[in-house]
């Protein structure tokens, strides 16, 4: 299907391609495949062994955009799926990713209401990182991280909103838990 897409051609004419059930592809239809793929037409001919051409499109993956995550107070997290964002190949060689929608204001202006957050998943986190964290266990809430001694805050950037102090004592009994840190922002204008 991802191919399909790339190349405009019909997945039914791929797969008959790809099983031999059409031994000659027409030239036109081979630069449009050899495209699609990134390689050279000649490497789909099996002329030559140079696979990837220089100016070939980067492999990416998809991931789920979970819902809405609040940048305010925080409410109940929601896994549902709501669409798609794609990221690099790579990244996900090293480490898992998924991405949520932002609801609310206390991240902004930096992070607006309706924003889409790339998140690497990771407990480990340093000062200054906008980070989702999960309160109480089923609250999910996006906010800049700061430990200060065997307590941490969660701090908006919207001076709007206040920060939110955690002891030692309530990260364990609460408890907050960090889900991992924001690495990309994504912002879509309609």
């Amino acid at each position: 299907q991802e191919l399909a897409d790339r190349t405009g051609m019909s997945k039914s004419t791929l797969q008959r391609y790809e099983a031999g059930g059409i031994k000659n592809v027409p030239l036109d239809k081979l630069e449009i495949l050899s495209k699609g793929l990134g390689c050279t037409s000649q490497y789909l001919l099996g002329w030559d062994n140079i696979s990837p051409i220089t100016s070939s499109p980067s492999k990416t993956v998809k991931i789920p955009v979970l819902g809405s995550v609040p940048a305010g107070t925080p409410v109940e997290a929601v896994e549902d799926i709501i669409s798609y964002e794609e990221i690099p190949e790579k990244w996900q060689r090293k480490g898992e990713y998924f991405a949520l929608k932002i609801s609310g204001e206390s991240m902004s202006p930096r992070i607006c209401d309706g924003d889409i957050v790339i998140v690497e998943k990771t407990f480990e986190v340093n000062n200054g990182d906008t980070v989702i964290a999960m309160v109480n266990g089923y609250e999910a809430t996006c906010k800049r991280y700061k430990k200060t001694g065997e307590s941490i805050m969660l701090l908006p950037n919207n001076q709007d909103y206040d920060p939110m102090l955690f002891s030692k004592s309530d990260i364990k009994n609460l408890p907050v838990k960090i889900l991992g840190k924001v690495v990309e922002l994504r912002r879509k204008f309609q």
